[in-house]
């Protein structure tokens, strides 16, 4: 056994399955996200979010989360998921594309894509046509990061 091998003995796993960051739009963004889905017939999630972290990695330390206040712009909307109805809006951030880069470096997270999208999901089982959704011409503000252990069942 290895010096390093030993020292790791008695670490305790904090995230065995991996682990989730995600940053909260703040009230003000909500409300105004509520009233557009409802002017549009767009059936809301229930947590406005956007994921900076999705690393299966197990962890064995308490990633350093930040509080701030980030304005964001939406870049317009997509399609998600394998059926590819799972209604999104795409966000342009530079400070989120950074805190996800740094929050990798600190911590050696292993992400299943190739490039952080930052990105908000309204609506699962989507079904209408997001060419003829109006913009959202309101900047959509997140803050408060929370981390929680990755639920292995979550993708099926």
């Amino acid at each position: 056994m290895s010096f390093k091998e030993y020292n790791r003995v008695d670490e305790q796993v904090l995230y065995e399955n991996g682990v989730y960051i995600s940053v909260s739009a703040d009230s003000k963004t909500q409300q105004k996200l509520k009233q557009y889905c409802n002017a549009y017939g767009i059936e809301l999630t229930d947590s406005l979010h956007i994921t900076l972290i999705y690393s299966q990695a197990p962890l064995n330390t308490q990633p350093l989360l930040k509080n701030y206040r980030v304005n964001t712009a939406v870049k317009g909307f997509s399609l998600f998921g394998l059926k590819e109805d799972v209604l999104v809006i795409k966000i342009d951030s530079p400070k989120l594309i950074g805190r996800n880069a740094k929050l990798i470096q600190e911590n050696g997270f292993i992400s299943d894509w190739d490039e952080y999208e930052p990105h908000m999901t309204l609506q699962w089982g989507y079904k209408g046509d997001i060419s003829k959704l109006p913009e959202i011409d309101f900047p959509i503000t997140v803050e408060l990061e929370t981390v929680e252990n990755l639920d292995p069942s979550w993708a099926s």
